[in-house]
């Protein structure tokens, strides 16, 4: 094989690789990655064969140094462009993959703002008592809905009660809190002193 007619063949590889991907026409991105890292791979298996073949037909010529350069910076050159292909490959897997988990995470939020706003009717239905009322003209069985919060404005007879409830809770604290005490002075033992020294 001549030095032109194994340009020629790496050229065709070369075209070849970077035209194919293009006119696959895939369903999924996921079988569209697959064929094009299977095209890449394929192309690189034929470069390192072309490129090799093309060395040894370098060794044949009369100025090697200069062919086997020739043939590396080629060699080089291609596998660039395969590599560029390839991380272009990863960036749009990563986006996809990304793009992926962003849906899943905004279907488990709303799922979980679902759940959230379900157990929140259901607390409500709860909370909604149908008492029989038969004062003022309303039919018994009317349903209202229970206050859950006490009422801001507490009687004064309510506020002194529970001022008195709190304070006799501080004596039993403080009560319990002593006589814990007392019980450890009493058992405790005193401390040993340390020997002498001779």
């Amino acid at each position: 094989m001549t030095v032109r007619s194994g340009f020629q063949a790496c050229l065709l590889v070369l075209v070849a690789a970077v035209h194919g991907p293009a006119q696959a026409q895939v369903a999924t991105s996921n079988d569209y990655s697959q064929a094009s890292r299977a095209d890449i791979e394929a192309a690189r298996r034929a470069q390192a064969q072309t490129f090799d073949e093309r060395a040894r037909s370098c060794e044949a010529a009369f100025a090697v140094t200069q062919c086997l350069t020739r043939v590396r910076s080629e060699r080089l050159a291609a596998q660039a462009n395969l590599d560029r292909r390839e991380r272009q490959l990863n960036d749009i897997q990563r986006s996809s993959q990304a793009q992926e988990q962003l849906e899943r995470s905004q279907q488990k939020q709303a799922e979980h703002e679902a759940k959230l706003n379900s157990q929140a009717r259901a607390a409500a239905e709860r909370r909604t008592v149908t008492l029989p009322i038969a004062a003022k003209g309303k039919p018994s069985g009317t349903p209202f809905t229970a206050k859950a919060e006490p009422s801001p404005q507490l009687s004064a007879a309510q506020r002194s009660a529970n001022r008195q409830e709190f304070q006799r809770k501080q004596q039993d604290a403080e009560a319990r809190r002593k006589a814990v005490d007392a019980r450890v002075k009493a058992n405790k033992k005193p401390a040993a002193t340390l020997p002498l020294p001779p």
